[in-house]
C-alpha cells in the first residue's frame, strides 16, 4: 500500500506531463495550418557548423525543418532535436526550397532568457532565384516584435518570431542571425504566398552577398548613431553655425550614409574606412571649429578608455603632464590625444626631447577598428620607431598615442622631459614626468599566467605558423610562464596485454612532446589539456583494466621526464575540460584515481564552471591539486559570498587556486575589469595563477586584422596574423600590469613581515608599517571597485566586463602607483 502511495502521484504528475505536451504539439501543428510550410523537409546549409555539445548529434542537418518542435520546459538547448551554437558571429541558414516559389512570411523557433542566452539582435531574411543575386526581404524579429510585441527577456521564454507579411518570390532563403555568445533554433517555415507574387518583379534591395549587405546595413547603422551623436552636439551651437553645420549633415544622410559599405569580406577595418567615411569626419571637424577648436591640440583621458575618435575634449587648455612611475626593468605606459580640427590630414612627427639612454621609451598609435561584431575597438598598438613615431590624424578625429617605458635600466630619480608632436608649421607638446623607483622588477614574477596558447603539432590550431616564435616572444614578455597544449603531445604507441600492463615502456614516442617543449624552452610549469573521455585505448574507464593501464602507462611517462631532467611537478593535467554537470565530474574522478595511484607527482588542475560550485561532485574537487574558479562567474553568480567561499574554503584547507576567465570576444572586454582585474583578485584571494582563454586565437584563422573572415569570436588579448606576427594591444598591456601589480603587492607584503620581525622600530616607522598594512589590506578592493560614470546610461551587468561599459578605469593604474610610493617609503 505504501509503494501504491508513493507511485500514485507520480503516475498522475506523468499523464498530466504527457497531456500538456500533446496539447502544446497540437497548438503549434493548428499554428502551422495557416500556409503551406515550404521548407518542409528541404536541405539547408550552415556557415558554421553546430558546436554547441549538449545539443549537437548527427540529425542537425535534417533537424530545423523535420517538422517536429523541441517543447521542453526550460532546457530546450540541452535537447538533441534543437540545433546549437556557441557563437559571437553572425550565422547564416540557408534552405534550398528546390525551385521558385511564391513566399507570403517566414517562423523562426528558438528559446532564451536564461543561462546567458538572450534574444537575438536580428533575423534578416534574403530570397534567391541563383544565390547570385540575393534580395533583402527583411528582419523577422523586428516584424515579429512589431506585429506581437517585444517578449519578456529576464526569464526563460520559448519564442516563435513569425510573420506572414514579407512577400516575396525565391528558391534559396537564407536567414542571417546575429545573438550574443549563444544560438539556438529547433525549427524553420516558410509559408507559402499568393502565386500572383511569381509575377511580380523584385523590388527588394539586392545584394550579391548577403552578408556583406548585412555588414554594410550596420556599418551604416554605426554611423548614424555618430551623426545624431554629432547633431546633438549641432543643436548647442548658435542659430547660423547650426543652421549651415545641420543642411550640410542632412545632405550626407541622403546622399552618402546609404554608400557606405566595409568594403566586403576581405578589408582591415581601420578607422577611417574610405571616402565617404572620411566626409563624415571632416564634417566632424566643421563642427569643432565652430565649437571652437581651431587649430591641432593634445588633450588626455584615460588611456584604458575606448576612445571614440569624434570626442570632443572638455578643455582647450594645455593638457597635465604625462607621469610614469615605475621600476626598473619592467613595462609601464601613459597616453595621450591628438586632436586635428582642421579641414586636411596632418602626419604627425612625435618624439621625446630629454630622456636618458636606457629610459626604453616607445611611442605607439593606437589603432581604431570594426571587430567581426561591427563594434568600433581602439586597441591595437601600432609601434613606431623606438623613441619616435610619424602618425597620420585624419581631419575631424582624434588620435591616441601611447608612450610606454620598456624595462628601463635607469638610476633611481626623476626625469623630466618634454613630448613635442610636428606637422608642418604646427607644434604642440606634453610635459613628461618618469620617476624610476630604486627597485629592479624580477624577470620571472610570482603570480603564474597561461592562456590555452596550444603552440603544439603543426601550430594549425590558430593558423599561425609562420609568425610560433614572434608569438611565443611576444606571450613571454608579459609573462606568460605556464604554455597550454593538447594530447597531441602525450606518449604514443602504447601496447598492452589483456591485465592491462604496458607492454613496450621503453618504446614510446615522445616526438611530439619534445617538439613542442623545444618551442618554448624551459618554463615554470607545462599544461597538457588530456581531454580524458570515457575509455582509454578502448578500455571503458573505471574497470581494474583501465585503471592499470593508466597508472603505467603515466609511470612510464614520469620516467622519461625525469630521465630528461624535467621534475614531473612542472607538468600540469586538465583531465577534463570545465566540469559543470555530473558527466564530466565522473571522468575526472575515473582519471585522476589511477593518476593518483601511480605516485608519479603530475599536478591536476580543474577549472569548474558549476553555476552552484556545492552541487558539484566533492571527490571532484578533492582529486584536484590546483582548482581554477571561473572569475566572471565569481562575480555574477546569484551569490557571490557564497560562491567565493566555497572556494576559498578549499584554499584554506590547503588547495592550490588559480584563477580563469574565457569571455569574449576580447576586443569588445574592458582591458581593466576583465584582463588586469584578475590578477588583483588573485591577490586578494591568494591565487597563485591566472589562465585566460585563449591567447594566440585570431577568430580560428590566426587573424585579427581581418575579422569578417573570422569563423569563431576572437579572444586573443594581443592581435595576431598569419603573415605579420603579433601586435601588442591594450589588453595583453593591461594583462601584463595586473602581473606587475600583483608583484608589487607581494612585495609590499613581504616587506612588511620582515619589518614586523625587528625587535626595535621606532615610533615614526611603526606608524609608517600600520599605514602599509591598511593600504595592503584596502587597495585591492579599491583597485576593483567599479565605478560607473555619474549619469551612465551603459552598466550592463554587475561584474561589467564590458568596454562599453562606462566606468571609471583609474583606480588600478592609483592603486598601484600608491603601493610602488609605499614600498619605497618603506626602504
Amino acid at each position: 500500500m505504501t509503494t501504491q502511495c508513493n507511485l500514485m502521484p507520480r503516475t498522475a504528475g506523468r499523464i498530466c506531463f504527457y497531456f500538456m505536451r500533446i496539447c502544446a504539439i497540437a497548438l503549434l501543428c493548428v499554428a502551422s495550418l495557416h500556409a503551406e510550410n515550404l521548407a518542409l523537409n528541404k536541405p539547408y546549409t550552415f556557415s558554421h557548423k553546430p558546436n554547441y555539445a549538449p545539443c549537437t548529434d548527427p540529425n542537425d542537418n535534417v533537424q530545423l525543418t523535420d517538422g517536429v518542435y523541441t517543447i521542453t520546459n526550460d532546457n530546450f538547448w540541452a535537447d538533441k532535436r534543437t540545433v546549437g551554437w556557441r557563437i559571437s558571429s553572425v550565422l547564416s541558414i540557408t534552405i534550398d526550397l528546390g525551385e521558385t516559389l511564391p513566399i507570403g512570411g517566414f517562423q523562426y523557433s528558438t528559446a532564451f532568457g536564461k543561462a546567458q542566452v538572450v534574444i537575438p539582435d536580428f533575423i534578416y531574411v534574403y530570397v534567391s532565384d541563383n544565390q547570385n543575386e540575393w534580395h533583402y526581404i527583411g528582419d523577422l524579429l523586428a516584424k515579429s516584435i512589431e506585429k506581437s510585441g517585444k517578449p519578456e527577456q529576464d526569464k526563460y521564454i520559448y519564442y516563435k518570431a513569425v510573420s506572414n507579411d514579407m512577400p516575396c518570390k525565391g528558391r534559396y532563403v537564407c536567414f542571417l542571425i546575429k545573438q550574443t555568445r549563444y544560438t539556438f533554433v529547433d525549427e524553420i517555415e516558410v509559408f507559402r504566398g499568393d502565386d500572383s507574387l511569381l509575377a511580380n518583379p523584385p523590388s527588394h534591395e539586392m545584394t550579391t552577398k548577403p552578408m556583406v549587405h548585412y555588414l554594410d546595413k550596420i556599418f551604416q547603422a554605426l554611423v548614424a548613431a555618430d551623426i545624431q551623436q554629432l547633431q546633438a552636439g549641432i543643436d548647442r551651437l548658435g542659430e547660423d553655425a547650426k543652421k549651415e553645420l545641420s543642411a550640410e549633415l542632412a545632405d550626407y544622410r541622403r546622399n552618402k550614409l546609404g554608400k557606405l559599405s566595409i568594403g566586403g569580406l576581405d578589408c582591415i577595418p581601420i578607422f577611417p574606412l574610405n571616402e565617404n567615411h572620411i566626409a563624415f569626419f571632416a564634417l566632424n571637424a566643421k563642427y569643432l571649429q565652430a565649437c571652437g577648436f581651431d587649430k591641432p591640440l593634445i588633450w588626455r583621458n584615460c588611456r584604458w578608455d575606448n576612445l571614440n575618435p569624434i570626442v570632443v575634449p572638455s578643455s582647450k587648455d594645455k593638457p597635465d603632464p604625462l607621469e610614469v612611475e615605475m621600476m626598473r626593468g619592467e613595462v609601464r605606459s601613459e597616453a595621450f590625444n591628438i586632436l586635428n580640427p582642421t579641414d586636411v590630414p596632418l602626419t604627425f612627427k612625435i618624439e621625446a626631447n630629454g630622456l636618458p639612454k636606457g629610459c626604453g621609451i616607445e611611442f605607439r598609435e593606437v589603432i581604431g577598428m570594426l571587430t567581426s561584431q561591427m563594434k568600433y575597438s581602439a586597441s591595437a598598438l601600432k609601434p613606431g620607431d623606438g623613441a619616435s613615431i610619424s602618425v597620420e590624424v585624419p581631419s575631424g578625429m582624434s588620435k591616441q598615442i601611447w608612450v610606454t617605458f620598456k624595462r628601463p635600466t635607469l638610476k633611481a630619480g626623476l626625469y623630466k622631459a618634454t613630448v613635442s608632436a610636428v606637422a608642418g608649421k604646427t607644434s604642440i607638446s606634453v610635459p613628461l614626468r618618469l620617476r624610476i623607483h630604486d627597485f629592479d622588477f624580477p624577470k620571472e614574477p610570482r603570480l603564474h599566467v597561461g592562456g590555452c596558447d596550444y603552440l603544439d603539432g603543426d601550430c594549425d590550431y590558430y593558423r599561425g605558423k609562420n609568425c610560433v616564435p614572434a608569438t611565443i616572444a611576444m606571450m613571454r614578455s608579459f609573462y606568460n610562464d605556464s604554455p597550454w597544449c593538447r594530447r597531441i603531445v602525450l606518449p604514443k604507441g602504447a601496447k598492452f596485454d589483456e591485465n592491462g600492463h604496458l607492454l613496450n615502456a621503453d618504446e614510446l614516442d615522445y616526438t611530439e612532446w619534445e617538439k613542442w617543449i623545444a618551442r618554448w624552452g624551459d618554463v615554470r610549469f607545462y599544461f597538457v589539456f588530456i581531454s580524458g573521455g570515457a575509455q582509454f585505448h578502448g578500455e571503458k574507464m573505471g574497470t581494474p583494466r583501465f585503471n592499470r593501464m593508466i597508472e603505467e602507462y603515466f609511470t612510464a611517462w614520469a620516467n622519461y621526464l625525469r630521465d630528461h631532467g624535467i621534475p614531473t611537478s612542472k607538468v600540469v593535467l586538465l583531465l577534463v575540460d570545465e566540469p559543470c554537470f555530473e558527466e564530466r565530474d565522473k571522468r575526472i574522478i575515473a582519471w585522476a584515481k589511477p593518476i593518483r595511484a601511480s605516485k608519479t607527482g603530475f599536478v591536476i588542475l580543474e577549472n569548474p564552471i558549476w553555476v552552484k560550485p556545492e552541487e558539484g561532485d566533492p571527490e571532484m574537487y578533492a582529486s584536484c591539486d590546483i582548482l581554477c574558479p571561473n572569475t566572471v562567474f565569481m562575480h555574477n553568480s546569484e551569490d557571490v559570498e557564497a560562491y567565493r567561499k566555497f572556494y576559498l574554503d578549499y584554499r584554506d584547507k590547503g588547495m592550490t587556486l588559480w584563477l580563469n576567465s574565457c569571455s569574449g570576444p576580447a576586443r569588445l572586454l574592458d582591458p581593466v575589469t576583465y584582463h588586469r582585474g584578475q590578477e588583483w583578485r588573485a591577490f586578494e584571494m591568494s591565487a597563485e595563477g591566472s589562465i585566460f582563454w585563449a591567447f594566440g586565437c585570431g577568430g580560428s584563422i590566426g587573424d585579427s586584422w581581418h575579422p569578417f573572415r573570422q569563423t569563431s569570436p576572437e579572444y586573443s588579448p594581443f592581435m595576431v596574423s598569419p603573415d605579420k606576427g603579433p601586435m601588442d594591444a591594450k589588453h595583453s598591456e593591461a594583462l601584463r600590469e595586473g602581473v606587475q601589480d600583483y608583484e608589487y603587492l607581494c612585495m609590499l607584503r613581504d616587506r612588511i613581515a620582515t619589518l614586523k620581525k625587528i625587535v626595535y622600530l621606532s615610533k615614526a616607522r611603526q606608524q609608517k608599517l600600520a599605514e602599509a598594512e591598511k593600504l595592503l589590506a584596502v587597495a585591492p578592493l579599491r583597485a576593483l571597485e567599479l565605478t560607473p560614470v555619474p549619469g551612465s546610461p551603459k552598466w550592463s551587468q554587475k561584474s561589467a566586463i564590458m568596454w562599453d561599459d562606462e566606468k571609471d578605469r583609474t583606480h588600478m593604474d592609483a592603486e598601484a602607483r600608491k603601493v610602488l610610493q609605499m614600498l619605497s617609503e618603506l626602504k
